[in-house]
């Protein structure tokens, strides 16, 4: 139907009537001037860090004095390490006396605690607080000399209730490719020989690189210099400072090829990675068994070497405490047949792969076989200790690190 519209002869003489608009509503301000209850605060900036906002929580905590001392715990929980992104927080300033607990309790509501002259003594009391450390890359030498001085300045440890230390790919290969500034002693990276002085972790975890299985060899190629090193170094971690008696887990992840170190007087456990394929930003992972045969891979009885080697290496020829040793320590393989050459069936040629439904036999009768020939002959190793090696040794088809899923 049509619409009549009225005609207007003169639009300019239309007049529009300026009319004041009555509210309806009234609508809060967009600030209040009620703060937010600390605790209310809290409890956001814990599920926030539970989702990985680190940097939205780390705003939060600059709110106020009173959200920074409350946030404080959650913020420095678990501590992850990089390379420049950590420079500032590790740059610390040699110090000359640092308040006891009663001092630092009263500091906290002193202003002066928050002036840029107390910034060191502020980040000492946040380390209090972290539970957890995470090495994704060692610090610069400059830093790492900054970190070292003033810590040396200390009385007590600056790290008081860390439980569990991660290094992750990139710092351990870092620590495979280090060249000392002298080799008058064995050594570590600085920022790791200062570490195991101020604090005593129970949980050790380092994790190798996750390697595709078509380019496993060639990972291989390029990481054999200096594998000796680095087992020298992490078992030099142990032995050194602090966590020679406060360690008593360790872990290793994604093996394929490695030489890998053991640590006395611990649970030693060891996490072989399966086959991958795919790409390293969406991998396919294919568990032992059908799904991975004639996936490129190494041969068993490399694992069985693998295994092996890394038990005879705590009892060096002139041992005189093989049997302390063997009474505190345990050794866990899991998934013992990942990323192994297999086939469908077996034939002659091993060289092309074994039964893929019996890899896990072969390893365990060849450790079980080489390690009483093995061991006896090294001086200071009685032959009845042999036993007690052995059933120190567990195989399991699966097992979830504590560490990495609890951090």
């Amino acid at each position: 139907m049509p619409i009549a519209i009225p005609v207007i002869s003169d639009l300019t003489s239309l007049s529009i009537q300026h009319q004041h608009r009555q509210k309806i509503f009234s609508f809060p301000s967009r600030i209040s001037h009620d703060p937010l209850p600390v605790d209310i605060i809290r409890r956001i900036s814990s599920h926030l860090v539970s989702d990985d906002y680190l940097g939205t929580v780390a705003s939060i905590h600059r709110c106020s004095k009173e959200v920074y001392l409350a946030v404080t715990p959650i913020l420095y929980n678990t501590l992850h390490v990089k390379k420049v992104k950590s420079d500032y927080l590790l740059s610390l300033t040699l110090i000359t006396h640092v308040e006891s607990e009663e001092e630092y309790s009263d500091s906290q509501q002193d202003e002066a605690l928050f002036t840029p002259s107390k910034s060191t003594i502020r980040r000492l009391s946040s380390f209090r607080h972290v539970r957890h450390l995470i090495i994704h890359s060692l610090p610069s030498d400059h830093v790492s000399e900054c970190f070292t001085n003033c810590i040396n300045s200390l009385s007590s440890l600056v790290f008081p209730n860390l439980s569990s230390v991660q290094i992750r790919p990139t710092a351990i290969d870092e620590i495979r490719s280090w060249s000392p500034p002298t080799y008058d002693r064995p050594r570590n990276p600085l920022f790791l020989e200062s570490l195991v002085s101020t604090c005593q972790p129970m949980k050790l975890c380092i994790s190798f690189p996750i390697v595709l299985s078509e380019h496993w060899e060639q990972h291989r190629d390029l990481t054999v210099s200096g594998q000796y090193q680095f087992i020298s170094r992490i078992h030099k971690l142990q032995q050194d400072g602090l966590w020679k008696d406060s360690l008593k887990e360790f872990n290793v992840h994604n093996i394929v090829h490695q030489v890998l170190p053991s640590l006395p007087n611990v649970t030693n456990n060891y996490h072989f990675a399966s086959h991958i394929t795919g790409s390293e930003s969406r991998p396919i992972v294919h568990p032992p068994g059908v799904r991975s045969v004639y996936l490129p891979g190494i041969q068993w009885s490399y694992r069985a070497w693998q295994i092996g080697k890394l038990i005879k290496n705590l009892f060096p020829s002139g041992i005189t405490n093989a049997s302390e040793i063997i009474a505190n320590t345990r050794w866990n393989f899991i998934n013992v047949e990942g990323h192994i050459l297999t086939k469908m069936f077996r034939d002659d040629d091993d060289e092309s792969g074994v039964g893929h439904d019996e890899v896990s036999d072969l390893i365990k009768n060849a450790v079980r076989v080489g390690l009483p020939q093995d061991l006896p002959l090294r001086e200071g190793f009685d032959r009845e200790l042999v036993d007690d090696v052995l059933r120190a040794i567990g195989y399991m088809s699966e097992g979830e690190c504590e560490i990495c899923h609890g951090a």
